[in-house]
């Protein structure tokens, strides 16, 4: 299998800072359009990019983001003894049939995937996993030792023996397209409900019980005022989770479409899946289900930096948290701008008619820009 290719999250070392080149989404260049479109400055992604870094740098310091991200680990060397060792792509899934004893890691390829995870029994009562049962026994942020419970009577389904970036959440339920809607007031975003129930329907289950998921490196807590807060994932390519099945059981994996609020760091990318166990007591079921890729249009776009947001992205980009680059670094201010600002609430609503059209269906997505924007993208 190929290792992972270059992308705007692997560091490569020093950039021309006064430009700056940025992938985008449709959906990320929709919103862009419509943050100018709705600005009374000068209508260009410079200006922008302007604004957003010099709210980023009036935010209250982040004490998790002290000094710079770590260093990236090799990834797993590829071994014979794998019974599995395959990519889910990018905002995709994958159903993996796992029996007892056997051990199925989850690597990033990149950097700060967010990947969501269910489980189910595979015999017997069919339970699902509890993220309510396993957060009471284990807290809101399971690692090393920690058991994933099922639903009543409980039983262990699997058992985080590896851990090299402990930040998983058992808080947030899977995504769903409502919350891209109300940021952005577009409809039809992809999310990892979406997806899971895809898998459930393909291998002949029930509905997935998508509350219950463990959010994997998702940084969250909870707040003063009670409430649930998250932070983009901050993990490295290389970093894995390593569970051990504790009897026949079905987990789901999403590799997190959201390429609004940094939860897979604003370019949705694969993960990496790897089972190793005894090949003469291997489980025989059907074993993996593999969802189709879903190829999204990407936008390249460069931009001209002023000398305060090129101060401001350097620094970023040298501590690493929102990227290696000047692009993927400007990228994540602005989208951190649009959503502190309350998105759609803050700078009205996107009609889809106005700023992008939509196109969606299980093999492919993607919102089309408006040819006859007056956008400037200079």
């Amino acid at each position: 299998m190929p290792g992972p290719k270059p992308n705007d999250r692997t560091p490569t070392g020093a950039e021309p800072i006064p430009t700056a080149r940025l992938t985008l989404t449709s959906y990320q260049r929709a919103i862009v359009e419509h943050l100018a479109e709705g600005d009374t400055t000068p209508r260009s992604l410079g200006a922008l990019l302007v604004k957003a870094a010099a709210f980023d740098a009036a935010r209250e310091a982040e004490p998790r983001w002290a000094g710079a991200r770590r260093a990236h680990r090799r990834a797993t060397p590829h071994r014979t003894d794998a019974l599995i060792d395959f990519e889910i792509p990018a905002a995709s899934g994958a159903a993996i049939a796992l029996g007892p004893g056997e051990t199925m890691r989850i690597e990033q390829v990149a950097d700060g995937q967010g990947v969501d995870l269910c489980a189910q029994e595979l015999a017997g009562r069919r339970r699902r996993l509890s993220a309510g049962r396993t957060r009471a026994i284990h807290g809101l942020h399971p690692t090393t030792g920690a058991v994933l419970w099922s639903t009543p009577p409980e039983v262990a389904l699997l058992t985080i023996v590896t851990d090299t970036a402990p930040s998983h959440d058992l808080t947030f339920p899977a995504c769903t397209p409502l919350e891209y809607e109300q940021l952005t007031g577009l409809p039809g975003h992809l999310s990892c409900s979406q997806i899971h129930a895809e898998l459930a329907e393909t291998r002949g289950l029930g509905a997935p019980g998508v509350d219950d998921v463990l959010n994997l490196w998702l940084p969250t807590a909870v707040d003063i005022a009670a409430m649930l807060r998250w932070w983009p994932t901050w993990c490295r390519r290389g970093d894995r989770i390593d569970l051990r099945a504790e009897r026949k059981v079905l987990v789901t994996l999403s590799t997190c479409p959201d390429d609004l609020f940094g939860a897979s760091q604003y370019a949705p990318s694969p993960v990496r899946v790897i089972v190793r166990g005894s090949r003469a007591n291997a489980f025989r079921d059907r074993r993996v289900t593999l969802l189709p890729h879903r190829p999204e249009l990407r936008h390249e776009l460069e931009i001209e930096l002023s000398p305060a947001s090129s101060d401001r992205l350097a620094t970023l980009v040298e501590r690493g948290w929102l990227g290696y680059t000047a692009g993927a670094v400007a990228r994540a201010l602005l989208f951190r701008w649009y959503e502190a600002l309350g998105g759609q609430r803050h700078f009205g609503a996107t009609p889809p008619s106005a700023g992008s059209s939509q196109v969606a269906s299980k093999g492919q997505r993607s919102v089309q820009s408006s040819p006859t924007s007056s956008f400037t993208w200079a």
